[in-house]
């Protein structure tokens, strides 16, 4: 069921358009009314915070930390960008390692990597499809999801974010708590700031303080979005 907001975002692109809606608008309708969604919805997205393993091809794979995505990410991804199966199958083998992460720091080089990599995929009794969906299972990945201006960069300020606003250790942070965990707090932490710069913004009568940046980005990419259906609308 559509938003109220995007039904008139829907309207006004159809009046501008003069576009005759079809079943082959259904997707971009359905990702309109998500980023209306998170604009005007309070309520946090569902995470996973059962860190249920998924078994796949004889091997348990399980959320992976922030340091096992910044291994990932910055050390492992980079040796691999033109090999699609290496490269699904590093982070698989280190969603295998979650609760050991010290075997991934033996992996120092690109031979030693290829080496272990490849003797986990031979014994990976499964195929490369289903091998995928697992981790995007996982990784709760959204497809239509973009990456945040800095992402990657922002690992430290995020740590200290989780210590200061819910303690626990660095360390805890980086290599025990699983992206889910994460998630879940991280979006309590956004739902809270966006409310309270809200509430100063309606208090205000004039010189209001800008929207809160999780809000600025939420409405561009509700405006991408929505520039992308008019610029396909009016083609056809």
């Amino acid at each position: 069921m559509l938003s109220l907001y995007a039904k008139q975002e829907l309207q006004n692109l159809l009046t501008e358009t003069n576009h005759s809606l079809s079943v082959d608008d259904f997707d971009d309708i359905t990702r309109l009314n998500e980023l209306c969604l998170a604009i005007t919805d309070n309520k946090s997205p569902e995470n996973d915070i059962l860190d249920m393993p998924v078994v796949i091809g004889g091997y348990q794979l399980k959320q992976p930390s922030i340091g096992v995505l910044e291994w990932y990410n910055k050390f492992y991804l980079p040796l691999f960008t033109n090999d699609p199966l290496m490269a699904d199958g590093g982070l698989a083998y280190a969603l295998s390692l979650s609760d050991c992460p010290e075997e991934l720091w033996e992996l120092k080089d690109i031979k030693t990597c290829k080496k272990e990599v490849r003797r986990f995929l031979r014994r990976l009794k499964c195929t490369h499809d289903e091998l995928q969906d697992a981790i995007k299972v996982l990784l709760s990945i959204d497809e239509h999801a973009e990456p945040e201006d800095g992402e990657g960069a922002g690992a430290g300020r995020l740590i200290a974010m989780l210590c200061k606003e819910y303690g626990h250790t660095a360390g805890y942070w980086l290599w025990e708590a699983p992206i889910g965990i994460i998630n879940t707090f991280v979006n309590d932490y956004v739902q809270r700031v966006e409310m309270e710069q809200e509430a100063a913004r309606n208090a205000c009568k004039t010189n209001k303080p800008p929207p809160a940046e999780s809000r600025i980005r939420k409405f561009k990419a509700m405006r991408d979005h929505k520039n992308q259906m008019r610029d396909k609308w009016q083609k056809k």
